[in-house]
């Protein structure tokens, strides 16, 4: 169900979305993954490593970040950062602080894993099982049965 929602949410979704008269789409139902990140406050302490910088070690690495143009050779080259995190270790591997000049990162100070996200609900078919899926909310006085024809369309290349 973890597969399925996350197919839903950065593949169909967004498909579907780029439709013409799709105002939105809501996902519903599955298990989406979130990192939890258990800090020890005595190994911060220990360290000298205050929460709010863990707090803004994690946020800033999470983020992409606009760069400039590099110029070489009268060619012009864009730079610019991706944090986005996709991976467990990414999480551990950030820094947080220093001891003694070797770097602290979240795994000397913290334990991470992957849990599913707090579910509200689930969604079965035809008595047959769990489900996951969307809700295509239209524009705002598009013709209902055009939108319908053109997101089934979309789907089916999906």
């Amino acid at each position: 169900m973890g597969e399925l929602r996350a197919l839903q949410d950065w593949y169909i979704k967004f498909t579907l979305q780029n439709t013409e008269g799709v105002s939105e789409v809501a996902s519903f139902c599955g298990f989406q993954k979130r990192y939890q990140i258990n800090i020890d406050l005595h190994k911060l302490v220990y360290y000298g490593i205050p929460l709010m910088e863990v707090t803004n070690a994690i946020a800033s690495n999470n983020r992409a970040v606009g760069g400039s143009i590099y110029e070489i050779n009268a060619s012009g080259y864009l730079v610019r950062g991706l944090g986005y995190i996709t991976d467990i270790n990414d999480i551990k591997d950030i820094a947080v602080g220093t001891y003694k000049s070797v770097p602290i990162t979240i795994n000397d100070v913290a334990s991470v894993q992957v849990i599913g996200d707090l579910r509200l609900g689930i969604a079965d078919l035809n008595g047959k099982g769990e489900v996951v899926g969307g809700i295509v909310i239209r524009r705002y006085g598009k013709n209902a049965q055009v939108l319908i024809d053109r997101v089934k369309t979309g789907l089916t290349e999906i």
